[in-house]
């Protein structure tokens, strides 16, 4: 049994003891009400059904925001994906980037010969995603993201908007863009994402004016959890 799982089991049993505890304390002192335990007026307000509609309902709505915050963080990882679609992204990948550059001479794209290396940090639970990757120059940030899942093959696809601002010095008007990705299809604990990227505007590929570039190929391998 890996960490995620051992932490929701052990939540689970957590959660069912400290509810079943609550409901049976508070069922045996209303029952019960001995004298002398509570003054009049407490005695006169725990006897009412109004107590007991204020200790279920804040038993209960306590005991949803526990199990809600245990199923965001850990237990979506291993439940089925009928019931929590979303691929496992979490943690810190080797990323490559291959930009498409675009040749006069054939009005076409080619694969540059001069990939870009970076890092990107994934932090995940079932309803938010945040990205970062970190390149030699460059800093991107997720600014939105969306995740189809294909049932019938039981695969995922990522969509996501970043933005790129340069990693140093503010002011690098041939670094700062926004763009959009696409991930996969891949399946859920998938150990490499391959996928593309795609610019709001034309940059040259460190610098070089002879290499424009509006796109290219990513890919997402080496993943380290945290």
């Amino acid at each position: 049994m890996n960490r995620p799982q051992l932490t929701a089991f052990t939540g689970l049993i957590l959660i069912v003891g400290a509810g079943v505890f609550l409901l049976r304390i508070a069922g045996r002192m209303f029952a019960s009400n001995p004298p002398g335990l509570f003054s009049e007026s407490a005695q006169e307000i725990l006897s009412s059904p109004v107590s007991w509609i204020t200790v279920i309902s804040t038993t209960a709505t306590v005991m949803f925001l526990v199990v809600r915050w245990l199923f965001g963080k850990y237990l979506w990882r291993v439940l089925p994906a009928v019931i929590a679609p979303r691929p496992l992204l979490a943690g810190t990948w080797r990323v490559r980037v291959t930009p498409y550059l675009f040749d006069p001479a054939t009005q076409k794209e080619v694969e540059s010969q001069e990939p870009i290396d970076g890092f990107m940090l994934v932090q995940q639970t079932y309803f938010w995603l945040r990205m970062k990757l970190v390149t030699e120059r460059t800093q991107s940030d997720l600014k939105g993201d969306h995740i189809e899942f294909d049932d019938n093959r039981n695969v995922y696809t990522v969509w996501a908007v970043y933005e790129c601002l340069p990693d140093g010095p503010a002011g690098d008007d041939n670094i700062y863009h926004l763009g959009g990705m696409k991930l996969g299809p891949g399946p859920r604990t998938s150990t490499m994402w391959n996928g593309s990227y795609f610019m709001n505007r034309t940059l040259l590929v460190r610098d070089d004016a002879t290499k424009p570039t509006r796109g290219g190929r990513i890919e997402l391998f080496d993943r380290r959890d945290h």
